[in-house]
Formats: C-alpha cells, structure tokens, sequence
C-alpha cells in the first residue's frame, strides 16, 4: 500500500474510489452528517480545530455496505495516542476489527500523525468514528452505509 507501511499479514487491499455521496443525515443519527468519500479520501470535523482527513482502503467501489470491513487510515493533529469508537446509527458501539496502529511512514500529505484501524459496519445508516488523542485534539469521520 502506498499510504502506509504494511501492518498486518493480509492481501494488500486497494485502493478504490468510491461514488461520491451526499446522503442527509439518518432519521435515527440527525446530528451524523455523512461526508463523501471522494478518491477514497473522507474529509473529518472536529469542533475544537484539530485537522483530521482519512483514506479508506476497500475491496469494491461505490458507496460502503453494510457487512463490509474498512481499512482506515487516519491522519490527525493533536498530541498522544489515539483512542477510535465506532458508532452505529442507533447510537450503540461497535467494535473495531483492528487497531488503531500507528504508523512510522506515508505518502498521505495530511497535516498530523497516522493512524491505521479496521471496522466493518454491520447496519445502514450513517456511522461516526470518534478520534480521541490523549493529551489534545478530537475529531470525527461521518459516513453513510448502506
């Protein structure tokens, strides 16, 4: 993977661009914006000024879908490690299926440090990934499954 240093002893994912997508929020997430996905690339928030931007790594293109596992590799500002919570549109947590790791080298010119996760979203809707450093900084990723 051009991104990121190989993590794990699995095929090398590629990656894809995905549809672009400008879905309103879920009726059960009203305060989940979804964000595109635009050449892989999904822009985050963060209210506090922290600058957070992510690639996905993924096995088909077009919109994400339910039942599908997401490479995620997120560049964040801030200081300290990273803490990641997956929130399911009704709300509830759902595990990661990996990490987050850091990593040491990338070609993702992203202002922060890089981070790599996994996680498959098992229902539709729209889905926010909290980030969390330690010491400073917090963002999110919103995406729209369906």
């Amino acid at each position: 993977m051009s991104a990121c240093t190989a993590d794990r002893d699995t095929p090398a994912a590629k990656l894809v661009a995905p549809a672009a997508t400008s879905a309103a929020p879920t009726a059960t997430s009203a305060a989940c914006v979804p964000a595109p996905i635009e050449g892989g690339v999904l822009e985050g928030r963060s209210d506090d000024g922290t600058s957070v931007a992510a690639l996905t790594f993924r096995q088909e293109a077009g919109p994400v879908r339910v039942g599908e596992e997401v490479k995620i590799v997120v560049r964040i500002t801030g200081e300290g490690d990273l803490a990641v919570t997956a929130v399911r549109p009704d709300g509830a947590e759902a595990p990661l299926d990996w990490g987050p790791e850091p990593h040491s080298s990338s070609t993702f010119r992203q202002p922060g440090d890089e981070w790599g996760f996994g996680v498959t979203f098992d229902a539709p809707g729209c889905w926010t990934i909290e980030l969390d450093r330690s010491e400073a900084g917090a963002g999110r990723l919103e995406l729209e499954v369906v």
